[in-house]
Formats: structure tokens, C-alpha cells, sequence
């Protein structure tokens, strides 16, 4: 008897917990959703704008979800013939960059002394400093340009570009 009511407490501590966790993340709007990478296309990308710590603050989030197996590029040495990823904001007036980008830790290319890469899922931040001038609505640029390889193959580059609304 005691046995079944800790398996219920658990169960209904788990269930309360996970809700919080929803609640959570829909509060402060960090959940980007990506497609499920597939063969043809084995890096899917978002962007989200979140809410900075002060205000007049902004984090500009692009996301990415690399199927197992294929890499992109953090850091290439000269002379190799990969493409390093780049990341891009182009921002309206009114709005500044505040810092650098903020990345996932890249981890070394195994048999390629020298080349990061970033695989699975990697997120890339940068803050921005929002004036008081600026209309809500004001859209923001982003971009992540990128080569996606495997032990194989190298499909050409590619650039996914973002449209955010400051809301």
C-alpha cells in the first residue's frame, strides 16, 4: 500500500514538474522548434528573439539541429578547402550590437588537426541594445552561412536568412 502511494507521489510530482517546465519556457518564449533534419536536408536552422536581462535589451538566438553523422565548420585553418560557418545581423537604426556572438563550444574534427566543428545541436547568441525610438514591429536580419559535411561528402554552401519583429 505504501509502495502504491509513493508511485502516485512520483507520478504526480513528475507531471507538476514537466508543466512548470512548459510554463516556463512559454513565459520567457525560448523554445524555437526546428524540422527534423533528414538526409537532403541535414541541418535545419532557426532564429527566435528573446527578451535580454535590462531593459531595451534583446538576445538574438539562431539555432541549429545537425543530424547525427554530418558537421559544420567553426574553425578552418588556411590551405583546407572547407567553409567556416559565418553568422550576420543586419540591424536598423536605433538598434546596436552590444558584445560578440556567443557560441556552443565547437569539438575537434577527428583525423583533421586543427578543424572545429560544430554537430548536433549548437546555439549562437548575440545581445542587442534596443533604443526608445524604435517602433515595435522594426524587423532585424540574421543569417548563419554554412558548408555541411559528412566522413564522405561536402554539400555546397548555403545561407538561411531570418526576419525578426520586435515586439
Amino acid at each position: 500500500m505504501i509502495r502504491k502511494i509513493l508511485i502516485f507521489c512520483l507520478a504526480v510530482s513528475t507531471v507538476i514538474g514537466v508543466q512548470a517546465q512548459k510554463k516556463q519556457k512559454m513565459e520567457t518564449n525560448q523554445e524555437l522548434n526546428l524540422d527534423i533534419p533528414t538526409h537532403a536536408e541535414p541541418v535545419s536552422v532557426g532564429a527566435i528573439l528573446l527578451e535580454g536581462k535590462k531593459e531595451g535589451e534583446k538576445v538574438i538566438m539562431i539555432k541549429t539541429n545537425i543530424m547525427e553523422g554530418y558537421h559544420i565548420y567553426a574553425y578552418v585553418p588556411k590551405g583546407e578547402a572547407y567553409i567556416k560557418t559565418e553568422l550576420g545581423i543586419e540591424l536598423p537604426a536605433g538598434v546596436e550590437l552590444q558584445g560578440k556572438w556567443k557560441k556552443t563550444s565547437p569539438a575537434s574534427y577527428p583525423g583533421k588537426n586543427g578543424i572545429l566543428i560544430y554537430k548536433n545541436e549548437d546555439s549562437f547568441k548575440h545581445i542587442i541594445n534596443v533604443g526608445k525610438d524604435v517602433a515595435k514591429g522594426t524587423k532585424i536580419k540574421c543569417w548563419l552561412y554554412y558548408q555541411c559535411c559528412d566522413a564522405n561528402i561536402c554539400f555546397p554552401p548555403k545561407k538561411k536568412v531570418f526576419e525578426l519583429i520586435l515586439k
